[in-house]
């Protein structure tokens, strides 16, 4: 009965935190609660009478429902009672997502009030005998005992993620405080200095771009571990589109989940062909899609810049780096472009490289 009323309540409160000392005083006190129980039951064990007639066998034509003492079996469907109201309570609280031990707690305690219910018409008296309750109840030990096994392996994950994220925040600001400072240090000098040499405008920009490399890897280690692909591609090409001031159309297919490994190509992949769009296209309009197709997954970047020859064009332009990637990761690179037409580049991979989440 206790039990009852502790997983009613549980289901009813929703999530509480407890410090240690409270907790501790809680778990106290549900001890010795128990334990007088215990103590009065011993002490007047003498003056209490059995659920049923021992001389009652478990198996006979006459053996009835509801036979016994009628204390015991009003306390079993009390018990029964109060099981259903906590399942029923525990299937409102997984719907609406609160926790996920609700989902676990839902079905295990609609079984445990069954078989509270199957003990309140059929007690149990024999320890020799296996009664359907008997069943029950081993399935609702089960259900609870799958389910915190589940939640302490979630626990487990986000105390892992947690400390990776933490780790990658330090990494960031060293990389922040350190390589950033001395790559924004050397750029400002640079500025003052660029006319003296011809190839000083060239190191100017080489800087710039290990600046820039900096600061995305600073931002991809303080992003959320379980952050959406498609929000990370949103973000990453949305930033070159607002520093350039070109306009960007975006759609992007947010049910894909990219492998891993394809991530950091996808993403570099973009981002080249962006700013070489924007820095030597001039171009002043982007679109950006990734969506499932009919051979797996594609990335189409278009532009509306000078374009070029894709036949002549020299490496600075990126493409050979571009397509290296692609091919490293079993996908396909196609580039269309002409003179004053600008240019759309698209790359699609295998269904294998993609999946649905």
């Amino acid at each position: 009965m206790i039990s009852a009323v502790l997983l009613l309540t549980a289901s009813l409160a929703g999530r509480l935190r407890l410090s240690p000392w409270r907790g501790t005083l809680f778990v106290a006190a549900v001890g010795a609660v128990i334990a007088g129980l215990i103590v009065v039951l011993l002490a007047h064990r003498s003056q209490l009478s059995l659920p049923i007639d021992p001389a009652l066998p478990p198996v006979a034509a006459h053996r009835h429902a509801l036979v016994g003492n009628h204390v015991a079996l009003a306390l079993q469907a009390v018990e029964a009672v109060l099981l259903l109201a906590a399942g029923a309570a525990s299937v409102v609280r997984s719907r609406d997502g609160e926790d996920a031990i609700h989902g676990w707690l839902a079905p295990a305690l609609l079984v445990a009030a069954v078989a509270s219910a199957n003990y309140a018409l059929f007690p149990s008296l024999y320890s020799y005998w296996v009664y359907d309750g008997d069943i029950v109840r081993l399935g609702f030990c089960m259900v609870v005992a799958w389910g915190i096994a589940t939640e302490l392996r979630a626990s487990v994950r986000r105390t892992v993620s947690l400390a990776v994220l933490e780790e990658r925040r330090c990494l960031a600001r060293d990389l922040h405080d350190g390589v950033a400072q001395e790559l924004a240090y050397i750029a400002a000098e640079l500025d003052e200095i660029t006319h003296l040499h011809p190839s000083l405008p060239w190191i100017r920009s080489a800087v710039d771009r290990g600046l820039y490399e900096s600061r995305r890897a600073i931002a991809a280690l303080t992003m959320p571990l379980d952050r959406p692909f498609g929000e990370v591609l949103a973000s990453s090409v949305e930033e070159i589109a607002d520093r350039s001031g070109a306009v960007l159309t975006l759609n992007v297919d947010r049910s894909l989940i990219v492998r891993p490994p394809m991530q950091e190509a996808l993403l570099r992949i973009a981002r080249e062909a962006l700013t070489n769009a924007v820095r030597h296209g001039q171009a002043t309009s982007l679109e950006v899609s990734l969506s499932r197709s009919r051979d797996g997954m594609s990335l189409e970047i278009v532009d509306n810049g000078t374009g070029f020859n894709p036949a002549s064009v020299s490496r600075g332009f990126g493409l050979t780096s571009m397509r290296e990637r692609v091919e490293v990761t079993g996908g396909r690179f196609d580039v269309e472009s002409r003179a004053g037409a600008g240019a759309r580049i698209r790359v699609s991979w295998p269904s294998l490289a993609v999946s649905e989440r």
